[in-house]
């Protein structure tokens, strides 16, 4: 009876000791949305509609992802997006390109049917992420098209700035910057035609 008592200690210990054990934590990231003010558009203006917004396939899981040196990357695990990371870099592009267009509405695309005037804007990530050099990365190609597939407008970009401040939401932070820096880089461009 006594070992019975002495295995049920053992084990009720045994268990104390795995509750009371760390746990990890995770941290979720938004990218954060800055809102600027909108220009006036006509109401007949024509449309741009932002397709979906691609990233490579080393972007697409929930961890944010860091360069640790020339040739590797790696994946956090308790640092991830709190939603797709394409998702919040489509939701970002829109909201701050719509407002510096000067001569096209952006809308969702959803339900909306090309005319002769309206355009489509497609971005592809193929960089989004921290590296060793205390910067963030930013590479990848947006194309503007016309309503039949004809390419009116494409171009390469590639954003490197220093982040600012350590750990993940500088990192974060500088990311966004990034995001927002190319969203006024394709605004501008787009008022050109």
């Amino acid at each position: 009876m006594t070992i019975t008592k002495g295995l049920i200690a053992l084990g009720l210990m045994v268990l104390a000791g795995c509750s009371s054990s760390p746990q990890a934590t995770s941290n979720d990231y938004l990218l954060p949305i800055n809102r600027g003010e909108a220009t006036t558009i006509t109401a007949n203006a024509p449309h741009l509609v932002l397709s979906r917004v691609e990233t490579a396939d080393h972007l697409s899981g929930p961890g944010l992802v860091y360069q640790i040196n020339d040739t590797q990357i790696v994946a956090a695990n308790q640092h991830t997006w709190a939603e797709s990371l394409s998702e919040q870099l489509a939701r970002k592009l829109s909201t701050e390109i719509a407002p510096q267009l000067t001569h096209y509405q952006l809308v969702n695309q959803q339900g909306v049917r090309l005319t002769e005037k309206d355009a489509k804007l497609s971005v592809r990530f193929d960089q989004f992420n921290g590296h060793f050099s205390g910067t963030v990365v930013a590479s990848g190609q947006w194309t503007l098209t016309n309503d039949t597939g004809e390419i009116l407008m494409s171009q390469r970009f590639f954003l490197q700035p220093t982040q600012k401040g350590d750990g993940y939401p500088a990192m974060v932070n500088a990311l966004a910057e990034v995001a927002s820096t190319l969203a006024s880089s394709i605004a501008r461009q787009i008022n050109t035609l």
